[in-house]
């Protein structure tokens, strides 16, 4: 490659992270050891009502051969899904008739998940894009466009491991093996990791936050800068992370007002761009040091 065009891909890397400094929805800071936090870009999702499904049940064939597990199952579809598509610079709105997240996570009995033959644990985000790549807040990456579908697959994304957020009362996974939609090169700015965090939502009595909200507060109006506003008093979610987190015998629960942030992957094309760029540094300081 010329010292031209990696020149020329420096600007670009210098772009992406001018990107990551413009105002998008604030994640909330979800911790866990191992596993990745909550960054750009990323879906984050939650229910207006009634519509979400969300349980923790025994399956005696859960692999086909009677071993059984514990399968949370997540269905979260219909016209009063919500979310948002979050990057650097803005969002967009996502959701309408067809619009649906699936999460389904295997765990033993003593809350260790299942990743072997027969077990699977995925995240997937299905539904209406908007007609226009103009973002409902903030400003579109530059020259990215899209014809709208009815419906299609905008995030998938397999579960590899978990950790427990105590203090936020989160569940986080981490992930692999990505599809969708919402993996173009535009929107690869701000954090480059990848993962997909469970929380409960605020109730608000009547309506679920599912989105930011300014001042963290669920009666004021979206807010491109407001924070997440999560609940750590939902006492059968909070039970289920405790008994994952000390590996105690699980029980059967059935969970309601769940919101997810799912973190997409920066394309390997930026890694592969950052390590010729770290090569090119290296080789221009041994040739001044020989030159000296």
């Amino acid at each position: 490659m010329s010292r031209s065009k990696l020149l020329t891909s420096a600007a670009v890397l210098l772009a992406l992270g001018a990107s990551a400094a413009a105002q998008a929805y604030t994640d909330p800071g979800f911790s866990a050891p191992g596993i990745a936090p909550p960054g750009y870009p990323g879906f984050v999702s939650g229910v207006l009502s009634g519509s979400l499904t969300a349980s923790l049940a025994w399956n005696g064939n859960a692999d086909g051969h009677h071993d059984g597990a514990f399968q949370l199952i997540i269905s979260d579809e219909g016209p009063q899904f919500a979310g948002v598509f979050n990057f650097p610079s803005g969002a967009y709105l996502v959701g309408g008739n067809n619009a649906n997240v699936k999460i389904e996570a295997n765990f033993d009995s003593t809350g260790h998940l299942l990743t072997g033959a027969g077990f699977t644990n995925t995240y997937s985000i299905t539904g209406n894009l908007p007609a226009s790549n103009n973002p409902s807040f903030g400003t579109a990456p530059g020259g990215f466009s899209w014809g709208a579908q009815p419906f299609e697959t905008l995030f998938s994304a397999n579960l590899t491991s978990f950790g427990v957020d105590s203090t936020d009362e989160a569940l986080g996974f981490n992930t692999n093996n990505f599809g969708g939609w919402a993996n173009p090169f535009e929107f690869t700015g701000g954090n480059t990791v990848e993962s997909l965090w469970l929380y409960a939502l605020i109730n608000t009595g009547n309506v679920y936050c599912v989105g930011p909200r300014a001042g963290n507060n669920c009666n004021n109006p979206p807010s491109q800068t407001g924070t997440f506003p999560f609940s750590t008093s939902n006492s059968a979610w909070n039970t289920f992370l405790n008994e994952l987190k000390n590996h105690s015998n699980l029980k059967a629960a059935t969970f309601t007002g769940l919101g997810e942030i799912a973190t997409v992957p920066v394309p390997a094309a930026i890694w592969l761009l950052g390590s010729a760029l770290a090569g090119l540094g290296g080789g221009f300081r041994r040739r001044k040091a020989a030159a000296a």
